[in-house]
């Protein structure tokens, strides 16, 4: 009885044993998953910004100087669903971005109409509209760096002294 008894024991103790084991392994992967998946969506952000910043000089250029094509879709959809979805910590930076780049649009439309009606004032506001614009987008970027920094980067204060 003793024999059996301590074969039951010792099989329970192994399944006990796999049963930790495969949950440990399952809750390792979920997490790698996640961390990378956000990591993905972090640079996406990243480069929606950018792209939007592109996208609103091309729209500059095609609306003040009649330079260019029309820009295609613009890139602050992406920018605000990632924010909603996966950085909800950075749905007001984006957006004030948006509210600041809408203000620049408005600039840019009325210097259009300022130069297509041979204005010489055409110009007049552009680097107030440009830098809140502007400040708005660095700030945003700023805050992301840090945040990619702190969950992403380096586990160390200094990347370069980790390779020492």
């Amino acid at each position: 009885m003793a024999e059996i008894l301590s074969v039951i024991v010792g099989g329970a103790i192994a399944a006990a044993s796999g049963v930790a084991t495969q949950l440990s392994i399952h809750i390792i992967r979920t997490r790698e998953e996640r961390r990378n998946r956000m990591i993905t969506k972090f640079e996406e952000l990243i480069a929606a910004i950018y792209e939007h910043e592109r996208w609103m000089d091309l729209k500059l250029h095609y609306h003040a100087f009649r330079e260019g094509e029309i820009p295609g879709v613009n890139p602050i959809g992406t920018i605000q669903a990632l924010c909603s979805i996966y950085f909800p910590q950075f749905v007001v930076a984006s957006a004030r971005m948006n509210r600041d780049a809408l203000a620049y649009a408005l600039w840019m439309t009325k210097a259009g109409k300022k130069r297509l009606a041979k204005q010489p004032d055409a110009m007049d506001g552009f680097d107030d509209a440009y830098n809140l614009y502007s400040d708005s987008s660095n700030a945003f970027l700023t805050a992301l760096r840090g945040y990619g920094q702190e969950q992403f980067g380096p586990k160390t204060k200094n990347a370069l002294e980790a390779t020492k």
